[in-house]
């Protein structure tokens, strides 16, 4: 195992933005976002970018009998977040196989440049009746290709 730096992402990555602010009860005693709401934040923009493709999570989920299930998820701790940061949570899809989707994702503060954090997620489409993976259908995959930009 070698521990290669992971790819540098820059604001020009990403075309769907979810701002967010910090809520006093992110933060822990170190005065810091506390590591588990990095993925609730995550979790945030992944659902903005599925708005912007036109997708209603549970309504597609309850007419279909078919939901995207988390199986995999690595997140990079770059620089704190604090109380009075103002977050742009930039995503895209880094990969959409026949059934999975890898997202990536990143945190900004402010008006920096960098990231303070990275993410990878990775969902696997999954027949809910059966609990087995299958194939993300052509119109949904075409959706999922095509979100509208936010700012």
């Amino acid at each position: 195992m070698t521990n290669r730096p992971k790819e540098m992402v820059d604001r020009e990555d990403f075309m769907v933005w979810c701002p967010l602010g910090i809520r006093y009860a992110d933060i822990d005693m170190q005065q810091v976002v506390y590591n588990s709401h990095y993925l609730v934040y995550y979790d945030e923009a992944i659902m903005m970018y599925l708005k912007n493709c036109g997708y209603g999570y549970t309504d597609e989920a309850e007419a279909t009998g078919k939901d995207f299930q988390l199986v995999q998820v690595n997140v990079t701790y770059r620089q704190p977040l604090r109380y009075t940061d103002e977050l742009w949570i930039g995503v895209r899809i880094a990969r959409l196989g026949s059934s999975s989707i890898t997202w990536s994702l990143a945190i900004f503060r402010n008006d920096e440049a960098e990231p303070a954090s990275t993410g990878e997620i990775v969902w696997v489409y999954v027949e809910m009746a059966k609990g087995k993976s299958t194939p993300i259908p052509e119109a949904l995959r075409s959706r999922l290709l095509n979100p509208a930009a936010s700012a």
